[in-house]
């Protein structure tokens, strides 16, 4: 048995890039707030998320391994995937960022394990443990905390707690496609279901497309960067390490580097955008992970579990 505190060799180089992926997933949510100063909420998820399931798609059909091969009965399901995973997931989440800082509405995304859990005792009739019960809570009473006291500070931000409720909305649509997804996961590889699925919810958001392609003109040199970056650096290459990782790692290992995404938030955005959340903003935020912590801890499912984009 190995000594504690130390990992095989092979492994060494799996934890430095969930690292890496921790922290480009906390930019993503700095990529987003930079965005919202060039173009409008609609317009950035269309164009992101058109790019990034196009990216998806190419990957899937270009590996025999990874084509999607989903029976005529599924795709009702995977329609009802996309509409999750992409409008009704997306665009609240990116709209919080109007009214919250970037650390705060990563927090409000991590909650996603909370409402899957929650999901999956109404939906899938899995048992909810007391301890699950305790974190929900917990999280549920951190994210209030954040959403009354917390909509930051910086040019970007408009102070309106109603709207920033909302935010609710995208970890709940979130825990609802991951529900979904559990449907393909002896049938197909994950790349293809989110491929697949991401795809279909941008078809449904195709009467957003004129207006998303006007907004492309205004964005400057500099928003093409972050661009990219949400797309590629913040999107695609960490999603296929946090696939990867779950392979190698034991589930409860990887889905623990989910906590530190909210703290890269909180640091690239005192790096970058100079805004910092209150201190009882930022202990609202301390009692949401800590409840998706608990959540995690006792639920059986964590290597379901997937991480939520901003």
């Amino acid at each position: 048995m190995a000594q504690s505190g130390t990992q095989p060799r092979s492994t060494w180089w799996v934890h430095a890039a969930m690292a890496l992926t921790v922290t480009l997933w906390g930019l993503v949510f700095v990529g987003v707030a930079r965005m919202l100063r060039e173009v409008d909420v609609v317009q950035l998820v269309v164009i992101r998320f058109g790019l990034m399931s196009v990216c998806f798609l190419g990957i899937s059909l270009s590996v025999p391994s990874m084509r999607p091969r989903f029976a005529r009965r599924e795709w009702g399901w995977l329609l009802a995937a996309g509409v999750l995973c992409v409008p009704l997931s997306q665009l609240p989440i990116v709209n919080a960022q109007r009214y919250l800082s970037p650390a705060l509405a990563s927090t409000i995304g991590n909650t996603g394990p909370a409402w899957t859990a929650l999901l999956a005792v109404v939906v899938l009739g899995e048992r909810f443990r007391r301890m699950q019960v305790v974190g929900f809570l917990l999280a549920l009473a951190g994210a209030s905390v954040v959403i009354i006291s917390g909509t930051g500070d910086g040019e970007f931000v408009v102070r309106n707690p109603w709207m920033a409720a909302l935010s609710v909305v995208s970890p709940l649509a979130w825990a609802g496609f991951t529900i979904i997804s559990k449907r393909f996961t002896a049938t197909a590889h994950p790349l293809a279901t989110l491929a697949v699925s991401t795809t279909m919810g941008m078809l449904v958001m195709a009467p957003l497309f004129p207006h998303a392609v006007g907004g492309i003109a205004k964005i400057t040199p500099a928003g093409w960067v972050w661009l990219a970056f949400l797309v590629l650096g913040g999107t695609v290459v960490p999603y296929i390490v946090w696939m990867y990782a779950l392979r190698v790692l034991p589930a409860s290992t990887t889905v623990a580097y989910l906590y530190g995404i909210p703290l890269a938030a909180l640091v690239w955005a005192w790096i970058i955008l100079s805004t910092v959340p209150g201190i009882l903003s930022i202990f609202g935020g301390l009692l949401t992970i800590a409840g998706v912590v608990v959540i995690q801890r006792w639920s059986p499912g964590a290597r379901d579990v997937e991480p939520q984009q901003g």
